[in-house]
């Protein structure tokens, strides 16, 4: 009989690398015979030393790096420790789960790549307060802290992706930390999507319609270039399993207008080899550079029109929408390109004037 790990997991992890896609492991929760019965408790044992086999934790770890090494080279450890739903310890627990989990994970494969638990929003006391835990420990210097990765999570406004970023680089700085920084779920749900909703559909704080949704995506993927962040994960594919409209696709297979603006950031940001952030008057611009060719993203940040103009690197340019429909422009009579960036509608936060997806993206790709 096949253990629910070689028939579910395995065939999941085995499907992804035979398509190209890589996989982040996540390791979260604690079984009813490792703890109190609660998955969001500390597990039990975790301070004896890391190869003492009452260790739990540190067993599981060693043993399911060690049967997926092969196939998985990066693993999160747990899921959201900021939020008493996930993490019932305190952040100095989570600190020795973390360490606990890094040694055995490194015994098992020495190439293994550690991620910080996937913080929900900004967390960043709580950042600190771990990482005051480890300049506690000995040890945790030389081991750069126990961590590879520092990984978080947002479903906030778009603009997040940057400030967010740059507020966890700052405080991981202040303690002499310079790490790859991960978004590792990102996205905003749909409010008006019938095959949810039906015929009841309203405005929801903190939700888009479809087209803001394809918005976010796109201003997500640049926002989150401009910050530096080596990876973002769109949270999810598809609706299976959820009751709201997150995925990509519905749960029919069917592709959201999200879907498409995700195929065009891939198509047209994929080889950047940097970016930076630019705000303007009432809208907001990353420049993107790629082999042979400067993206420039657009979009407005609030209620009103904004007008643009951008200098010329080349006669003849692309300008790109969300969807990847594009059409060749011209500068104009003084020598610019001229963009007219529509509003921006999706006011769903906490006031009406809070937008947290800008307007309709453009892009104008020139040659470099």
């Amino acid at each position: 009989m096949r253990t629910a790990l070689e028939s579910g997991v395995t065939r999941v992890v085995s499907a992804a690398a035979a398509n190209g896609l890589g996989v982040v492991g996540v390791l979260v929760g604690t079984p009813s015979w490792a703890g109190n019965g609660e998955a969001n408790q500390v597990p039990a044992n975790l301070s004896l030393p890391v190869t003492h086999p009452d260790n739990y934790w540190a067993r599981f770890v060693y043993n399911m790096v060690l049967h997926y090494r092969d196939q998985v080279r990066y693993w999160q450890i747990w899921n959201e420790p900021n939020l008493d739903q996930f993490w019932n310890g305190s952040p100095s627990d989570y600190y020795r789960l973390l360490k606990v989990a890094y040694q055995a994970a490194k015994a098992a494969d020495p190439k293994a790549q550690i991620l910080f638990g996937g913080l929900s929003g900004q967390a960043p006391s709580y950042l600190e307060q771990v990482l005051r835990a480890a300049e506690a420990d000995p040890e945790a210097r030389a081991a750069g802290y126990f961590f590879d990765i520092f990984a978080w999570h947002t479903y906030s406004r778009a603009v997040q992706h940057y400030d967010g970023t740059l507020s966890y680089r700052e405080t991981l700085a202040r303690h002499g930390l310079s790490k790859p920084i991960w978004i590792t779920e990102s996205h905003i749900p749909a409010w008006n999507d019938p095959s949810i909703c039906g015929t009841q559909c309203s405005p929801e704080q903190w939700h888009a319609t479809l087209e803001e949704q394809a918005a976010y995506v796109l201003q997500a993927y640049a926002y989150s270039l401009a910050a530096d962040v080596k990876h973002l994960s769109i949270y999810r594919a598809s609706d299976v399993g959820e009751p709201s409209a997150w995925g990509l696709l519905k749960a029919t297979g069917a592709p959201r207008p999200a879907y498409h603006a995700y195929a065009t950031a891939a198509r047209y940001l994929q080889d950047a080899e940097k970016a930076s952030l630019r705000r303007g008057d009432g809208y907001d611009r990353v420049d993107v550079f790629a082999p042979g060719r400067q993206i420039s993203l657009l979009w407005s940040r609030g209620p009103s029109m904004a007008p643009v103009r951008l200098e010329v690197r080349s006669q003849q340019a692309l300008l790109v929408d969300k969807y990847g429909k594009w059409l060749p422009v011209k500068p104009d009579q003084d020598g610019r390109y001229a963009l007219h960036l529509p509003a921006a509608t999706a006011n769903s936060g906490i006031t009406r004037g809070d937008y947290v997806v800008g307007g309709e993206p453009y892009m104008l790709v020139q040659d470099r």
